[in-house]
């Protein structure tokens, strides 16, 4: 796929700068990640929930990032053809719906990602104020809270437009 990532009018950062920023961001999470895991096993010898919720996260997080890099060329590629420096490609529609459905899945991994983590710093507070009654019972406040609002993000995409591809093409067909 050509890179269509010039400075247009259209757009304020090109697709090589785009994807080397978010590359580096994700090779830092990934970097502490797994800094963290070795540190946290090499100190506790042992693997906590925490510790699930934080794997759960970067195994969302690398999902998400390679589904959106998927889509990155196609994003920019849209872009060149609405600033008119590119040719409308013969199958406009077919790669519309493939990186909308790229984006869906991504999105609900995101989301998935977020709230991983969130719940990850969850039950590592929930270890320092196990001792302390109004604390915890906060902190049971802030889990049931959290817990619907969780679900409600990840399955929100889905929730909102729960078609894709043909069956969503359809929807706008005459």
């Amino acid at each position: 796929m050509a890179t269509f990532g010039s400075q247009s009018s259209q757009s304020l950062i090109s697709e090589p700068v785009y994807i080397g920023i978010v590359s580096t961001l994700f090779t830092l999470a990934i970097t502490i990640f797994i800094l963290r895991m070795i540190i946290r096993f090499y100190k506790m010898q042992k693997l906590h929930i925490d510790d699930y919720f934080l794997i759960l996260a970067i195994a969302s997080l690398t999902t998400s990032f390679g589904l959106f890099m998927a889509g990155v060329p196609y994003l920019f590629l849209f872009n060149a053809v609405l600033a008119g420096q590119a040719p409308l490609p013969f199958n406009i529609i077919q790669l519309a719906s493939d990186t909308a459905l790229w984006f869906a899945v991504g999105e609900t991994l995101a989301w998935t990602t977020i709230f991983a983590v969130k719940f990850s710093f969850l039950f590592v507070f929930r270890t320092l104020v196990r001792r302390i009654r109004p604390l915890e019972i906060l902190w049971w406040v802030t889990f049931a809270l959290c817990t619907p609002i969780a679900i409600i993000s990840i399955c929100g995409t889905w929730i909102v437009c729960p078609d894709s591809g043909a069956a969503l093409l359809s929807k706008f067909s005459p």
